[in-house]
């Protein structure tokens, strides 16, 4: 079983494009492998929801409420990412071992590290093949 960590983006899309690929992803994350999530990817999550979609409000706090996952603490890793906001998630990644970071983000895919890997929804889910 890997650890994944479901970053802000992956969690937003799947949560209003249940068809889509990311939402494959983290169906498959959240019933088979052992999800993270930290409190900024929370956070994050409701911010942006309540900005761009405020009736999904209520949707997001039922979907997380019904969730198992390991909250992530925050502590410096050592490795540094371009952008700044991204650095939290980063460093919970690496300091909790977490084997995946699942992620659009380009800035994590451009990382020079291999563990844990970061991979977009497709990737992800092309790996179980």
């Amino acid at each position: 079983m890997k650890h994944v960590l479901v970053d802000t983006n992956v969690l937003i899309s799947a949560l209003v494009f249940p068809g889509g690929v990311a939402a494959q992803a983290f169906r498959h994350v959240a019933a088979e492998q052992r999800l993270a999530l930290t409190r900024q990817i929370i956070d994050e999550t409701h911010d942006v929801v309540k900005q761009k979609w405020p009736h999904l409000l209520d949707a997001v706090d039922e979907f997380l409420a019904g969730l198992e996952f390991d909250m992530l603490p925050v502590a410096p890793s050592g490795m540094v990412i371009r952008d700044a906001t991204d650095q939290p998630i980063l460093d919970a990644a690496i300091t909790a071992t977490v084997d995946v970071i699942l992620t659009g983000d380009k800035d994590f895919h451009d990382l020079a590290i291999s563990h844990p890997a970061a991979m977009t929804p497709r990737d992800y889910l092309n790996s179980l093949m």
